[in-house]
């Protein structure tokens, strides 16, 4: 668990100006300081150990990951490759959870081209003709890639900066799907079942809080091997 002093030294308490503070995230606020929101790190502790012990009674359910934004989308992909969760990196499509059907025939259409591609037929088929095969399968695989063991919705949606990821919030809402959220803040609490008040644009705030979050899951996940490329 990391120390109020750690996260501090991190940036994980720096928030936006006070003209960004959403009304429902002040319980949040530790001072506003010329005009400038800081988080209060002991209560993001405190979400940090309420979120933790709620994943921990649920570690045989179907959690969802999702970061979009540059700072943290490898960060998310690593979780979810190390954890064998599903996972969403690249881009949200609309209706992934809401039109969870037609999400099933994407991912079957993925694997469809996956094989043709290893048949005979597409070994004698012209390079234009390969080349549009490849294409389709490329742009499947990159927004699909993460969503293999997404077998059924999920109980979980576990995202960073809901506000930036607000159509997977709105979906998982529809749905009745649990929402754990990396906020800052500019986001709305009251879209979130188990909120963390953090700087959402610190890497290393984000860092220290999704890999508390992944050793619910295995106590020995680390992104040391990731983050020294």
């Amino acid at each position: 668990m990391p120390t109020v002093k750690e996260l501090e030294t991190m940036g994980a308490n720096l928030g936006h100006l006070r003209s960004l503070l959403h009304p429902t995230f002040r319980p949040f606020v530790k001072s506003i300081e010329s005009r400038m929101v800081f988080i209060d790190l002991k209560k993001t502790i405190e979400q940090l150990k309420k979120v933790e012990n709620y994943l921990a009674k649920e570690k045989d359910s179907l959690v969802l990951w999702v970061g979009t934004k540059i700072v943290v989308k490898d960060l998310v992909k690593t979780i979810g490759e190390k954890l064998g969760h599903p996972y969403v990196a690249e881009k949200w499509l609309g209706g992934m959870l809401t039109n969870f059907e037609t999400l099933k025939k994407s991912l079957k259409r993925f694997e469809d081209l996956k094989e043709q591609e290893q048949t005979r037929a597409f070994r004698e088929m012209t390079k234009k003709e390969k080349r549009i095969i490849q294409q389709n399968r490329e742009r499947l695989e990159k927004v699909l890639i993460g969503l293999k063991e997404l077998k059924d919705l999920p109980k979980i949606m576990i995202v960073v900066d809901p506000v930036y990821e607000k159509s997977a919030v709105k979906e998982a809402r529809r749905k009745g799907i649990k929402i754990i959220g990396l906020c800052d803040v500019t986001s709305d609490i009251n879209k979130i079942d188990l909120a963390i008040p953090i700087n959402d644009e610190s890497r290393l705030s984000l860092e220290k809080i999704l890999e508390n979050l992944a050793r619910v899951f295995d106590k020995k996940f680390s992104f040391k091997e990731k983050t020294k490329k």
